[in-house]
């Protein structure tokens, strides 16, 4: 068994496993790319298609091992979140012959949108780089119009009465990790899945299920109800707040009010900071 594929987790992967996917975007669907990836990168080829088998399931990948839309975004945001854990890791005092381990180990101990987190609040306290400029917002109409349907991330913050973000809310339990911006009639809308049941969030040492009952956005001062069709809730874009990231990367965050379900009795309504990347 190699290095680094034995790690118990989710859907993080390894700086390794990473590496596989960076080699083979690289190199293509060439002849004989499998043999290609594991000597670079020092492991097995069992250990190479076992995880091109694991990014196919995932959808990063398609059956002939080509990459997806999707795959090409995963694989983007995790090369530029190497490059930004090296500089953070290199600019609080990490010695050099320690970066390539302090940043494996953050990747693969901590969820990416926590690692996110981390540097986005250390970035924003850092002078802002020369020559970015926020875009306008029809940067993201454009660039949603051009799939009709795209794949983004997305996580849920409690937020504090000035609307500022804090801890991770409960929230992120209530809808699949997978959401879309998708496009109709002209109007372009976050599309989330509602979980058909969550039961991996324990109080008390007992599971608890968080069920969205409803979900309101603010739109030019008045609180709207997301429509619901089926399993999934859609919020307009036009009730967001659309900007470049620091890494050029299409984001934008809403305040949401939302009450939620234990299945049971008990029902909380709280007050959420809604953050997506396209």
């Amino acid at each position: 068994m190699e290095q680094g594929d034995n790690l118990k987790r989710k859907s993080r992967p390894s700086v390794l496993q990473l590496q596989y996917m960076i080699e083979l975007e690289r190199l293509g669907n060439i002849h004989g790319f499998q043999t290609m990836i594991a000597e670079k990168c020092g492991v097995t080829q069992v250990a190479v298609n076992k995880y091109l088998k694991i990014a196919t399931e995932k959808g990063y990948l398609t059956e002939g091992y080509r990459f997806t839309e999707y795959g090409h975004v995963w694989l983007d945001r995790y090369k530029k979140l190497l490059g930004r854990l090296e500089e953070y890791l290199k600019n609080i005092g990490v010695p050099e012959s320690d970066l390539k381990e302090a940043v494996r180990s953050m990747v693969e101990n901590t969820e990416r949108y926590v690692l996110e987190a981390i540097l986005q609040n250390y970035e924003h306290q850092m002078p802002a780089l020369p020559g970015k400029k926020s875009g306008p917002e029809s940067d993201v109409k454009k660039t949603v119009r051009q799939y009709t349907k795209h794949r983004v991330q997305y996580i849920f913050y409690r937020a504090d009465g000035n609307g500022k973000k804090t801890p991770i809310s409960m929230a992120n339990e209530a809808f699949e990790e997978t959401a879309y911006v998708v496009q109709e009639k002209q109007n372009e809308y976050l599309e989330l899945y509602i979980r058909e049941r969550t039961t991996n969030r324990r109080t008390r040492g007992e599971a608890v299920e968080v069920i969205p009952m409803s979900l309101k956005y603010e739109k030019q001062g008045v609180l709207e109800i997301a429509e619901k069709q089926g399993g999934k809730l859609r919020i307009p874009l036009s009730a967001c707040q659309i900007h470049h990231g620091r890494d050029g990367e299409l984001k934008g965050t809403t305040t949401v009010n939302i009450i939620c379900s234990d299945g049971k009795a008990h029902v909380t309504e709280s007050t959420e900071l809604l953050m997506f990347w396209l």
